[in-house]
């Protein structure tokens, strides 16, 4: 039952991932942690995250640009550590609260100030939105609000948006299982549960691709603004 369970779960995360570039994490993490340890289920979800990030970024690679990502990338590698000792040392409820709130306050900047408020391609901006990005991330695995936010203002189409955000997410999450594995935090059992991941995650971002490549930028944001209002009011709530 409780394999079952991860393949939904993660087959939905996927889709979601697949067809707006982020939110694997918000969807899986609140279910994941009713299965598995918050702890198991964080690295597990990196796991399997990663290799789907991947997958994403193949396709757009060539509508990357280095000086939209390299400030975001430097906050991004002090903030994870940051992140992953929070995760280690705070308690639980207080973590989940802290989610909630800004998955809420990132919701609302989508809903009404996404075309308003421009958030400008600069290195100070970069620099604080990757130290913020990965300290989420670092926690809950849940860097995406504050990219997504930055990455939406700062580029010119989807798919310059969709190649910033995973090429960031492939250098941090690369730092953050280097620290997992120092840590000794990867353990066999960690692994298998991936695999069994790995494989409904793929399935759910392969369909969630499609979806994408289909839409419009302003639908993505839409997307993008209702997702983070269901989640974080169901952390809020559970």
């Amino acid at each position: 039952m409780e394999t079952i369970a991860l393949m939904i779960i993660l087959f939905a995360g996927g889709l979601i991932q697949g067809a707006t570039g982020f939110g694997m994490a918000m969807v899986t993490t609140p279910f994941l942690v009713l299965i598995l340890p918050v702890k198991t289920a964080s690295i597990v979800l990196l796991l399997t995250a990663y290799v789907n990030v991947i997958l994403l970024f193949y396709p757009v690679r060539k509508h990357i640009r280095a000086k939209v990502i390299l400030p975001v990338v430097a906050g991004s590698i002090i903030g994870s550590s940051v992140g992953i000792y929070a995760l280690t040392t705070f308690d639980a409820a207080l973590l989940t609260y802290i989610l909630g709130y800004c998955l809420i306050a990132f919701a609302v900047y989508f809903a009404f100030a996404v075309d308003k408020i421009k958030i400008k391609a600069t290195s100070g901006n970069g620099l604080l939105i990757g130290l913020l990005s990965s300290v989420l991330g670092g926690m809950f695995n849940i860097s995406g609000p504050p990219k997504i936010a930055y990455f939406y203002s700062a580029t010119t189409s989807k798919e310059e948006y969709m190649a910033s955000n995973q090429a960031v997410n492939i250098i941090t999450m690369t730092y953050s299982i280097g620290l997992h594995i120092v840590l000794g935090n990867i353990t066999t059992e960690v692994l298998k549960l991936s695999g069994t991941a790995l494989v409904a995650a793929l399935l759910g971002t392969c369909a969630g691709y499609r979806i994408f490549k289909a839409i419009r930028k302003k639908a993505l944001n839409i997307a993008i603004s209702a997702i983070m209002s269901v989640m974080g009011v169901l952390l809020l709530i559970q």
